[in-house]
Order: structure tokens, then C-alpha cells, then sequence
């Protein structure tokens, strides 16, 4: 296992490693060594949509959380999608929309797996793995515009 820690758009990322395959992706501080640009790239691309530069592996995911994870990788760049949006795609209605805000909040992978961009349907966005700033930057990165707290309808997208 490697932990490498590489910069993203002015954000730190510790991203855990094993056989070339992501493993966990953390704000917080751990014990690591500088990633190489490579990587960086390739987290970069696959953030923006192309996904096979890097290979992921769910096993730190709790298996019931699984299937929401997978879907919110569709999420394009520089879109969001409402809770109840996300939860009507994996379950069929919004009746799940808390459990897919659950789902994001235990994303072991940030960033790549794109819960930023799971917002409340009025546009406001709260609830992040890290402080609330970086989601809302990770989100201005991508060109999503954000006026007086909310995000507007133009940025949302739907499956």
C-alpha cells in the first residue's frame, strides 16, 4: 500500500494506493510521499469525465452504499444533481434522499467519486468530508456559479 499526496486545483489529496488501483482518497493529513505528476493527470482526467485512466476499488466502501457511489461517477463535470435526483436514479424515488446524503458523507474516495457535486434540490449545498469551503471551490473549479449561497438550476443535471 502507498499513500501519496499530490495537490488538486490548490486542494491536498492523501490518495492511498495498492497495485496501481485507488484505493481512498483523504483531506486529512496522513502519512505519505509526494505524488508524481502522473497521477495528478490522471485524477485530473478522470475527473473530468474520462474514466479510464484510473482503476477504483469500492472494497472501503460499505457494500449498501455501493450502488450510489458507482452512479454519482455518471455526475458530469461541472453539473450537480439533487439528493433526491441521485436517489430517484438509484432507487427508483426520493424516498431514499437521506440515505444517499448518508452514502456521500462515508465516500471513501472524494473528489473522484464526485460527491461535491450532490447538492439539495433548492440549489444550497452543505454536508462535506472536509470543510465546506473546498466542496464549494472543488464546485467554482468546475465553472459552477454560485450566487448568495445557491447554485443555480442551469448547473443541474439529471440521469
Amino acid at each position: 500500500m502507498n499513500v501519496v499526496r499530490i495537490n488538486f486545483s490548490g486542494i491536498p489529496l492523501f490518495v492511498e494506493i495498492r497495485q496501481g488501483v485507488v484505493l481512498s482518497v483523504s483531506f486529512k493529513s496522513i502519512s505519505s510521499q509526494q505524488g508524481d505528476a502522473s497521477l495528478l493527470d490522471k485524477i485530473t482526467a478522470f475527473v473530468h469525465g474520462d474514466h479510464d485512466v484510473l482503476k477504483l476499488s469500492f472494497v472501503k466502501a460499505q457494500k449498501n452504499i455501493r450502488p450510489i457511489l458507482l452512479k454519482a461517477l455518471e455526475i458530469p463535470f461541472g453539473r450537480v444533481v439533487s439528493y433526491g435526483e441521485l436517489s430517484r436514479a438509484v432507487f427508483g424515488s426520493e424516498s431514499h434522499s437521506r440515505f444517499v446524503g448518508y452514502a456521500m458523507g462515508k465516500n471513501p474516495m472524494p473528489v473522484v467519486v464526485p460527491c461535491h457535486r450532490v447538492v439539495f434540490s433548492d440549489g444550497k449545498f452543505n454536508g462535506f468530508s472536509a470543510p465546506l469551503t473546498i466542496k464549494k471551490n472543488l464546485l467554482l473549479n468546475e465553472g459552477i456559479e454560485i450566487k448568495d449561497g445557491k447554485i443555480d438550476k442551469t448547473f443541474f443535471t439529471h440521469f
